[in-house]
């Protein structure tokens, strides 16, 4: 009898140990306390970022709009970066999932309560606040080592970018990122740092919506305008604006179009690629707008 019920108070704690190492709590304290070997990632340019730091192996899900490098396209697929499959996500059983503020609140909120740690990273406001989190994110992932050897690099190539800027010409730019209504980059975004790195002036200076009537574009007269990608539309838009002949941007051929990944998901290793492409359409008609002004 004795031997009985030592037996089945063997048992009971073994399964009470077990529930407690298996609640959602503990497991998550546990997550919290090393090194991340798991990693789930909820937005392109943090799936970009995690690659860039070396932790391909350890990315085990990600969105179906993370397709940069191009090797994150072979990794699980978990949903978009606003509505995840709680259920692949639990199988996957990640230590780590790294997020965007659209994240659903209502699968957060699942997630969390499922144990699992969720960091949140805001779009970042400029170019400054981009490079702190991924410092963030090196710090979080046992890479910051990687991320300084980044950095220090990305600071290199911007400072040959400055360095091989001609004369003093700072063109007037409009970068538009959408249509009906037209929505541009205003000051106080990292659009606006792609504008001043590049050399140029924003042209949305003074707004305070990124909402701008084409009538408000006409009157501010831009010399260069940089359609972010979005397929069709943007040789649409293109055409559109190439009906006013009086519009500077139209006068000096000045009419481009940037890669949506490289402006809207930017991370600090592709922040200089784009200013590079930027600065070489300036460099392209600089002389021809000079002659305009």
């Amino acid at each position: 009898m004795i031997l009985k019920n030592s037996v089945f108070y063997l048992l009971l704690s073994v399964v009470c140990l077990s529930c407690i190492a298996c609640s959602p709590d503990v497991r998550n304290e546990n997550r919290q306390k090393k090194i991340p070997q798991k990693i789930i990632s909820l937005a392109p340019s943090i799936t970009e970022e995690l690659f860039l730091l070396g932790l391909e192996d350890k990315i085990t899900g990600v969105t179906t709009y993370c397709n940069r490098p191009e090797a994150a396209l072979h990794k699980e697929k978990v949903g978009t970066v606003v509505s995840v499959n709680i259920e692949v996500i639990f199988r996957l059983d990640p230590d780590i999932i790294f997020a965007s503020p659209v994240l659903d609140p209502k699968h957060k909120t699942r997630l969390e309560g499922l144990g699992f740690n969720i960091e949140v990273f805001p779009s970042p406001r400029d170019f400054t606040q981009m490079c702190d989190q991924f410092r963030s994110l090196s710090r979080l992932t046992g890479t910051e080592e990687k991320a300084k050897l980044i950095l220090k690099n990305t600071e290199k190539r911007l400072k040959k970018i400055r360095a091989a800027r001609t004369g003093k010409y700072r063109p007037s730019i409009l970068v538009q990122i959408g249509t009906r209504p037209i929505y541009v980059g205003i000051p106080g975004t990292f659009i606006n740092d792609f504008i001043e790195f590049a050399g140029g002036e924003n042209a949305a200076s003074g707004l305070k919506t990124a909402i701008i009537s084409r009538e408000e574009v006409i009157r501010r007269d831009p010399e260069i305008i940089f359609i972010v990608t979005m397929g069709i539309i943007s040789e649409h838009e293109k055409k559109e604006w190439q009906r006013f002949n009086g519009l500077r941007a139209v006068k000096n051929d000045a009419i481009f179009s940037l890669s949506a990944d490289m402006v809207c998901s930017a991370t600090p290793a592709t922040f200089p690629d784009t200013l590079e492409i930027m600065s070489a359409y300036i460099e392209s008609i600089q002389g021809q707008a000079g002659r305009q002004n």
